[in-house]
């Protein structure tokens, strides 16, 4: 155990990195910080998982869910990352994802030492890893060691993990970039492989030697036979130069994109906004193609933890708790008789009688029925019907920097709506053209300004907004505040609003 006396190092407190003078405490025992690998991390916050809809959706993406877990699988990623502290100095932390969730990474990320990156727009893994690496660059951390790494991943084992990593780092000198491979366990068809040198009696060498894409049923059987075959677990430690270099060899006009929007960058609040114009001009490119299939040379470590890449509700099943006919009953959902079956309900109570491989999920606004090998298609559904039905892409709840509101019932002229606020936060000073507003205390203490007129409310207290009255609603207690919302009005939506004042420094097009 460390003691109470060891001092923070220059890296976050989360990085546990932990120092007392010029030397480090390490596994028990003080050794010089120079003995000490630096090392950066980041993860990737983007994507929008559509394989996991109804959970997973475009204003909420599955990197923000729990999938049966304790906290959020961004979370898990972001903690065991820095699980990796008791090997190495963490000199720098990274999150990089979409402008669209800037605050909902920031609020998970930031309090535990992470740096966080917002792209403009997407434009896949080459030029988000791309950034990652010019910013590095920039700041003379080029050949530091990189860890990349998704956030949708399911790995219980810190220490196995950590060890992969010590791996590639020895072997990331050598080669400029590392790639984790996991065993594979059963015919999988919704990863892809790598293949691995192999020597003479079957030992393993430490190269990639080919990349193979997502198998069909009968390959992927022949693929857990072969010992030199491995799930692509998505997860590299690289130096930034490597990459950079290789880029200005084959992406010569993406390589001066990433940097031009490193250069024009913008701190805002707690996040790094890439340059709009340079990146949203780049195109759109796969890491794995790019750079990784066009890479001389790439290391390999066999990652002996336990991975799952949770890309759909099929994976989700399989690293959930079943019972006894393999049936996964999660939320409020029952299983009576259920075979091989994932059920998960966090809206109206799901039952499933005699059913057989199906997965079943609901929302409190939607339902996903479908063969469990079939869940690869649930993709091609939600393009299919995003244009037609607002459930595709939009939750229920809504997520705003300061807290979330969720409709509860909407009429002709009236609508009413949930509102949580978080402690110290704020809405927009603002009014509204065409609705007038009651609110209604539920829980907390909410600080209410109309016009030149300030009062503070309590539960069950409540309050009423003319249309047209300039107002703020505030929580300045320490816990969550909740109230009920009823507007009334020829015009309800969300852009009926000028904005005064807002201290997150959106603008009158964005919504409350």
């Amino acid at each position: 155990a460390l003691s109470d006396e060891a001092a923070f190092g220059s890296a976050s407190p989360a990085l546990v990195s932990w120092e007392r003078g010029d030397a480090w405490l390490l596994f028990g025992q003080q050794m010089d910080r120079t003995q000490v690998r630096a090392i950066n991390i980041s993860v990737l916050c983007g994507g929008s998982g559509t394989r996991l809809w109804p959970v997973s959706r475009e204003s909420m993406p599955k990197q923000f869910g729990t999938f049966g877990g304790a906290e959020s699988l961004l979370s898990s990623t972001i903690k065991r990352l820095t699980g990796i502290g008791d090997r190495f100095h963490i000199n720098r932390a990274l999150a990089l994802g979409n402008y669209e969730h800037r605050f909902k990474i920031a609020d998970v990320a930031v309090p535990l030492g992470f740096e966080v990156l917002v792209e403009p727009q997407s434009r896949d893994t080459t030029a988000a890893i791309g950034a990652l690496c010019a910013l590095l660059a920039r700041d003379g951390e080029g050949d530091t060691p990189l860890l990349v790494c998704p956030s949708d991943h399911k790995v219980e084992d810190q220490t196995g993990f950590s060890a992969a990593i010590e791996r590639s780092v020895e072997l990331v000198d050598e080669c400029g970039i590392v790639l984790l491979g996991v065993e594979p366990t059963a015919p999988e068809t919704g990863y892809g492989y790598i293949e691995a040198e192999l020597g003479n009696g079957g030992v393993l060498g430490n190269r990639v030697t080919r990349f193979h894409e997502k198998p069909a049923a009968e390959v992927a059987k022949g693929y857990l036979q072969n010992p030199a075959m491995f799930w692509n677990s998505g997860i590299f430690v690289l130096r930034p130069s490597v990459v950079l270099d290789q880029l200005g060899k084959t992406q010569p006009e993406l390589l001066s994109g990433v940097e031009a929007a490193i250069e024009q960058s913008r701190k805002d609040l707690d996040y790094l906004v890439l340059g709009e114009d340079a990146y949203s001009n780049l195109n759109a490119k796969s890491f794995d193609y790019e750079v990784l299939e066009k890479a001389e040379h790439l290391g390999f470590v066999p990652a002996s933890f336990e991975w799952t890449d949770l890309g759909s509700w099929q994976s989700v099943h399989q690293v959930a708790p079943k019972d006894e006919l393999n049936t996964a009953a999660v939320g409020r959902s029952v299983s009576l008789g259920a075979e091989n079956s994932y059920l998960d309900s966090s809206g109206p109570l799901l039952v499933a009688q005699g059913v057989e491989n199906i997965i079943a999920v609901a929302t409190s606004d939607a339902v996903l029925i479908t063969e469990q090998d079939k869940s690869q298609n649930v993709k091609d559904i939600v393009s299919s019907l995003k244009e037609q039905y607002v459930e595709i892409s939009q939750h229920k709840r809504v997520y705003r920097p300061w807290g979330w509101y969720e409709s509860v019932v909407e009429g002709e002229r009236f609508q009413v709506k949930k509102i949580g606020v978080n402690p110290g936060s704020k809405l927009s000073l603002q009014k509204h053209f065409h609705r007038a507003e009651h609110w209604v205390v539920v829980e907390g203490t909410a600080l209410v300004q109309i016009d030149d007129n300030q009062m503070q409310l309590t539960e069950n207290e409540s309050t009423y907004i003319p249309l047209g009255a300039v107002h703020r609603l505030s929580n300045p207690g320490h816990i969550p505040l909740t109230l009920i919302e009823v507007q009334t009005g020829s015009y309800l939506g969300e852009d009926d609003i000028v904005r005064f004042e807002d201290v997150y420094g959106r603008s009158e097009n964005d919504e409350d």
